[in-house]
């Protein structure tokens, strides 16, 4: 029975996963192979303007002064701040990830949190517009040659990945060690994520202990939700086939852990509501207080454009704008006093 679950899942060859996949692969690659500029795309999920305050605030809240991405609570990158070119991740004064670590308040965390890779469904928004994606093709499951149901990765998004985690997790690590607690969207695109990234990591550690790497999969570090295929999650007991205990680099495996009764059908995802800002916005703070009120100082968060957003929102942290595919979001997070958090939003 796996953890955390309260039914048993039968592991067994799924045609809908193993299928559609290789073909949504091969039908992508031959569209490439003739000169499609599909792979090109590194724009959010979402385009929504992204302001700070809002919806509902999480109890927890992003210290300035660690990262160019929040210099100061009076800053003007308030307004927000430029994600493409990965400035905002720069240290303001610590030369070291050591030295930093070493800084931050003992009730504090660092907190990563790491967009997914280019999926399926990023690349055919660019090949059709964002008004026809939109309009019509993000309702539908694919357009014949791919497949965007619970996008998968492209080839370019896994190595997006790889290179991300050669460039900013490696060095981390390398200096503080692994985080303490992963935590994951249960969307395809995110597993995959975690898988290629981390791998990429742990394939230069030595295995000490279980092999087994314990990663938390939380429903609601989802993107946003209704509507869009893409982000409608496949049947839990697909996935589980087809990621459970995949490997992370030469020795370590993934131990997918889940929330106690997760549903095996999306419960979620309606196809005439899609989610407001203020409803991902409580979604998100939500779960940002039930992961930052755990013990741990050190974790890694694997999400969506939109769901970053609004994780940010929650935290009081600056905006990061144009926050590309495989793009990160470095942030020293504390709790707020009491009096602040009981406050009602404004």
């Amino acid at each position: 029975m796996l953890k955390g679950s309260c039914f048993y899942v039968v592991c067994c060859v799924v045609s809908s996963v193993n299928a559609s996949g290789p073909r949504a692969l091969e039908g992508f690659a031959g569209q490439e192979a003739r000169g499609a500029k599909l792979l090109d795309f590194h724009h959010g999920d979402q385009q929504e303007e992204q302001v700070v305050g809002g919806g509902m605030t999480s109890k927890y809240r992003a210290l300035p002064g660690y990262f160019s991405g929040f210099v100061s609570a009076s800053e003007p990158g308030r307004n927000g701040l430029d994600g493409s070119n990965n400035e905002h991740l720069q240290f303001l004064h610590a030369q070291s990830w050591n030295e930093l670590y070493g800084s931050i308040p003992d009730d504090a965390k660092l907190v990563i949190l790491g967009r997914h890779g280019q999926g399926y469904h990023n690349a055919a928004e660019q090949s059709y517009g964002t008004p026809a994606w939109d309009s019509y093709w993000s309702h539908l499951d694919g357009d014949g040659n791919i497949t965007w149901l619970d996008a998968r990765l492209t080839p370019q998004g896994v190595e997006e990945q790889i290179d991300a985690a050669r460039t900013w997790l490696v060095p981390m690590v390398n200096e503080i060690g692994v985080p303490q607690r992963f935590y994951t969207s249960p969307m395809r695109r995110c597993l995959e994520t975690y898988i290629k990234s981390w791998g990429q990591v742990y394939d230069h550690l030595p295995v000490v202990g279980s092999p087994n790497v314990p990663v938390h999969v939380c429903e609601n570090l989802r993107e946003t939700l209704g509507v869009h295929t893409c982000d409608r999650r496949l049947n839990h007991s697909e996935v589980l086939c087809a990621y459970q205990h995949q490997a992370l680099g030469h020795a370590a495996v993934v131990d997918l852990q889940y929330e106690v009764c997760y549903p095996e059908e999306d419960a979620l995802w309606s196809p005439a509501h899609r989610e407001t800002r203020a409803e991902i916005d409580h979604r998100l703070a939500s779960a940002l207080d039930a992961i930052f009120e755990r013990p741990e100082r050190y974790v890694s968060i694997t999400s969506h454009s939109g769901a970053i957003a609004a994780a940010l929102r929650a935290m009081g942290h600056p905006p990061v704008l144009h926050l590309p595919t495989s793009g990160f979001v470095f942030a020293v997070v504390g709790p707020v006093a009491p009096a602040a958090a009981d406050a009602p939003d404004a």
